[in-house]
């Protein structure tokens, strides 16, 4: 993995997101961007961070990167399909966001009008979480299943 082309200074990959440990994760930070260090003392990693490194969970981390690098199709897949789901089937359902430049695994609707609320509640979506108020407006956020 490199960061050329990436477009920032700083990223961060938080581990758990992608199916390794909790608790590990990547932090990049390009050499020119000034950073102090929270814990300051042993110098690893260049004076960026003290402590003993967790191997074990740097290793999950490895091979979850490994394994995620060839789900995102799957993933897209999963997801257009459930958008076209929601769309077909849930009376006044709007996508939000761009429809095709998006995360592999998220999708977003609102409901218009009263009916959002019935939507949320009625609505048979798998492995979703859903939410209605009265001052927001009404929305479905879901991860697609397989």
């Amino acid at each position: 993995m490199t960061s050329s082309g990436w477009g920032c200074k700083p990223c961060n990959i938080s581990g758990h997101k992608i199916g390794a440990p909790k608790g590990i994760g990547i932090l990049y930070v390009d050499r020119r961007v000034p950073c102090e260090p929270l814990i300051h003392g042993g110098g690893q990693e260049g004076g960026r961070r003290s402590g003993t490194e967790n191997v074990a969970a740097a290793v999950g981390m490895s091979v979850a990167l490994r394994l995620a690098g060839g789900q995102n199709d799957d993933a897209t897949g999963r997801r257009d399909r459930f958008i076209a789901h929601v769309l077909d089937g849930v009376p006044h359902a709007r996508l939000t966001g761009d429809a095709a430049h998006r995360l592999p695994g998220s999708a977003s609707f609102v409901f218009r009008g009263p009916a959002g609320s019935r939507s949320c509640s009625t609505s048979r979506l798998a492995a979703s979480s859903a939410r209605a108020g009265r001052r927001a407006p009404p929305a479905v956020t879901s991860r697609p299943t397989s």
